[in-house]
């Protein structure tokens, strides 16, 4: 879906992560919305555009590519522009993403851990707050 205008695009790109947030995917409503909005593509035709201009420009037409020229470097500046955005952005996610699997890997080894616990003190006839129990030879 491209949106006409810059509100239109701001909504549709709210709207999408709103949605992709109620489903559960909080950390991939921002990704999934930038896709949405083709900005990618944006992005590729924009270099596309100054690349082009750029190089062909010149040997084709020598006085509109001296006026072509700032507008071609207009072209590539917003490129880099939007490349340094989406690598902030990247790294963002990748840093929620390695927050949520070191939290999730702790919590998996404290289950263990205490699940160890919990057999060895059963083996020993102990419960965890360490009161002695009835060793099993002395039950029978």
């Amino acid at each position: 879906m491209i949106a006409p205008n810059r509100a239109e695009a701001s909504a549709a790109f709210t709207e999408t992560v709103r949605a992709a947030e109620q489903r559960g995917q909080r950390d991939m409503a921002i990704a999934e919305a930038l896709l949405k909005q083709n900005v990618i593509i944006g992005v590729a035709v924009g270099v596309g555009v100054g690349l082009g201009l750029a190089v062909l420009a010149p040997s084709v037409f020598p006085q509109t590519a001296r006026a072509a020229r700032p507008l071609a470097k207009r072209a590539i500046r917003t490129a880099v522009q939007a490349y340094m955005r989406s690598r902030e952005g990247i790294a963002e996610f990748r840093e929620y993403t390695e927050d949520m699997l070191a939290e999730a890997q702790a919590e998996v080894m404290q289950e263990r851990q205490a699940a160890a616990a919990q057999a060895f003190a059963d083996d020993v006839g102990q419960d965890l707050s360490g009161d002695e129990a009835t060793p099993a030879a002395a039950r029978s």
